[in-house]
């Protein structure tokens, strides 16, 4: 038993490839060893020698492993610290300091400013092809659009008269070229941007079809006009068809039977228990204005008026359009907004240079009702009411500058004293867009001859003052 423990500590002795036999020799170099050298062993591949022969022994060929140390010098190990990202010493972080909010409000970022979206719809876009007349696209509108046999010169030729004759509270110009109409109208006092795009619906034929869209403005003004326009398109175009003409032919046979079943008897209401109304208690339980009783307007709505156009808010074109309704129920109106001097110098300082156009043909309408007496008219005078509507007769919407011309007419009618302008160009500039406008529009029952006469006549006695 002994001898065989001494054989096998032989065995392990001979075997001990980690001791002091098994580890070569060091070299230091010319300087000290550094504390944490790593060690590097190379381990050699114990299938090199083998042969594939004697994979089925019984012992295998043992693995020979040698060990060797690497070590640096400690002027070596210097160098790193000069290193742009040393190990001894880190890089030292940047800090930012931000400004406050502050001063961030008077920062410039126009640099990260980003364009207005923009939107491409078909059938809004000029023809691809340099434009003229273009085929029907594959989307519109059914429900305000129409086919009618005709040519499309035809088509713009008729809707030219047709919105002529519509009303004086529409203003349009027309592109002969591209074949669209591009107009202004005002339904109850609200503005409605449109445009009427005319299509080739055949190339075989002279079938053409039209639509009249929205482009900004009131959404029920809009459905109230294509109402009225198009009674008259299914009268004047031939063989029209829209989506009036195709519910009608759809539920048309329905209405006929409908028809046939008479009316209901009427409904037998026996009141003759019920004690009489008591009309005092619909008058309210205080006695209150009258206007107020009646739902007209008092200062307070006019006070309201000037507050929403120092605040911008949108509510002051249902204001306008209220107190232009309310012209015609009340006849005491008139003194009642002479007798308000914020809201006229509201009218004349901001209404009339306002981008909306209905606000400004609002003011304008109101000036022409104020100045209905001549004490209305020397008051708006003395407002310098002049130095605020005559630049309007540049105005860009033509149906503005004929409500200006109506206002001029009115206060060379009603004013008792000559017209004073604090600038001669001012003076001068009227008469000349006065003689442009008389030579360009048609007279009619809005615009008359005797409008110009009467401005011009006022405007020879002012400029010669000046």
């Amino acid at each position: 038993m002994n001898n065989m423990n001494n054989n096998n500590s032989a065995n392990e002795d001979a075997n001990d490839y980690f001791g002091a036999s098994g580890v070569s020799a060091l070299s230091f170099g010319g300087g000290p060893v550094a504390r944490g050298a790593m060690a590097q062993q190379a381990i050699t591949d114990p299938m090199a020698n083998m042969d594939m022969g004697q994979m089925g022994m019984a012992k295998q060929q043992q693995t020979m492993v040698h060990q060797q140390v690497f070590a640096a010098p400690l002027s070596s190990m210097s160098e790193l610290s000069n290193a742009p990202n040393g190990l001894s010493q880190g890089k030292t972080p940047q800090i930012m300091v931000l400004p406050s909010v502050g001063q961030m409000d008077q920062m410039d970022f126009a640099e990260f400013a980003q364009k207005a979206p923009m939107h491409f719809v078909a059938s809004k876009c000029v023809g691809t092809n340099g434009g003229g007349l273009q085929p029907t696209p594959a989307m519109y509108s059914e429900l305000t659009s129409m086919v009618v046999d005709e040519s499309p010169e035809d088509v713009l030729s008729k809707m030219t008269t047709l919105l002529n004759n519509f009303s004086h509270d529409i203003d349009f110009t027309i592109d002969a070229q591209n074949f669209e109409i591009h107009g202004t109208v005002f339904v109850k006092h609200f503005a409605v941007v449109f445009k009427i795009s005319i299509w080739s619906e055949s190339d075989s034929s002279d079938r053409t079809r039209f639509e009249c869209r929205r482009q900004k403005g009131d959404t029920f003004g809009f459905s109230e006009f294509w109402e009225q326009i198009e009674e008259q398109l299914y009268t004047n175009f031939t063989n029209a068809r829209g989506a009036r003409s195709e519910t009608e032919e759809e539920f048309g046979d329905d209405e006929d039977e409908l028809s046939g079943l008479g009316g209901l008897p009427p409904l037998d209401y026996n009141l003759g228990g019920l004690p009489p109304l008591d009309m005092s208690l619909l008058d309210g339980a205080d006695g209150g204005d009258e206007d107020e009783k009646s739902g007209g307007m008092t200062p307070k709505d006019l006070d309201n008026f000037v507050f929403d156009m120092a605040q911008w808010d949108s509510s002051v074109v249902y204001s306008i359009a209220l107190l232009l309704d309310a012209f015609q129920a009340q006849g005491h109106l008139v003194q009642m907004v002479l007798n308000h001097a914020a809201f006229l110098k509201c009218i004349l300082e901001s209404a009339l240079s306002h981008q909306d156009t209905a606000l400004v043909r609002g003011a304008l309408i109101t000036l022409e009702k104020l100045c209905g007496t001549s004490a209305g008219a020397d008051l708006l005078v003395s407002y310098d009411v002049l130095e605020r509507v005559v630049p309007l007769l540049n105005h860009r919407c033509e149906l503005i500058r004929k409500y200006t011309v109506r206002v001029l007419s009115a206060l060379s009618s009603k004013c008792s004293e000559s017209w004073k302008f604090n600038n001669a160009r001012m003076a001068a500039f009227a008469s000349y867009e006065v003689a442009q406008c008389r030579g360009k529009w048609t007279t009619n029952d809005f615009i008359k001859a005797e409008m110009f006469e009467a401005i011009e006549s006022k405007l020879v006695y002012s400029v010669a003052a000046n």
